[in-house]
């Protein structure tokens, strides 16, 4: 079960900059945590591995949460797959993808309302709305430490309920591995969708 949408990942190479950028947009800053270890089961999801990363998690009253993260890596590439707007998140898709997308995002409880994918919750920063958008432009492949938004993050009570799920197997990327954030032990894997949108699935152990 998704208890809810934790954040959008967006990677930067140049922190500081893009985070007085959100904090002008009405963000506030909740917490950071600097040079912590980056596991290297994310390798796969990873043009330029790095042992450290930076994390930096901001929330807005309106807008989705966002953590902002510096993976240190050379990768200049410019992620152009996903598109926060106000009110729901963009993912652009090849055309020949859009029903396997759909089906993936629903496997994973979001409900559909026609090129809408929904995920509702009592708590209104914890619901998301997806948007599929097909696109015919050739779009570079997604990793962590693109420039830009890489990857949809959410909350869930057992990681093993996907981890053994057999609709989900050709899609689970990494294997589980730990991570202390914020004095919260996490537990975490990483799926890519069918159109290659690097999914986040973070079980809170303590």
């Amino acid at each position: 079960m998704i208890f809810g949408f934790s954040h959008l990942t967006v990677n930067s190479n140049n922190i500081q900059s893009d985070l007085m950028e959100y904090l002008k947009l009405g963000y506030e800053l909740e917490f950071s945590a600097l040079k912590i270890h980056n596991s290297e089961h994310k390798k796969p999801l990873l043009k330029t591995h790095s042992p450290i990363h930076n994390i930096y998690y901001l929330k807005h009253k309106q807008l989705s949460p966002i953590e902002l993260i510096n993976h240190f890596s050379d990768n200049e590439v410019q992620a152009d797959k996903i598109n926060l707007e106000e009110g729901h998140i963009n993912i652009s898709i090849p055309s020949n993808l859009f029903s396997d997308e759909q089906n993936f995002w629903k496997r994973l409880g979001f409900n559909q309302n026609n090129d809408e994918l929904i995920l509702k919750r009592l708590c209104k920063t914890w619901s998301v709305t997806l948007k599929i958008q097909v696109s015919n432009v050739h779009k570079s492949d997604l990793y962590l430490d693109s420039i830009g938004a890489t990857s949809l993050a959410f909350i869930v009570k057992k990681l093993s309920h996907y981890i053994d799920n057999p609709e989900l197997t050709d899609y689970i990327e990494t294997e589980a591995f730990e991570l202390l954030i914020n004095e919260k032990l996490l537990n975490i894997i990483f799926l890519k969708s069918p159109a290659g949108i690097p999914v986040e699935l973070i079980e809170i152990k303590k």
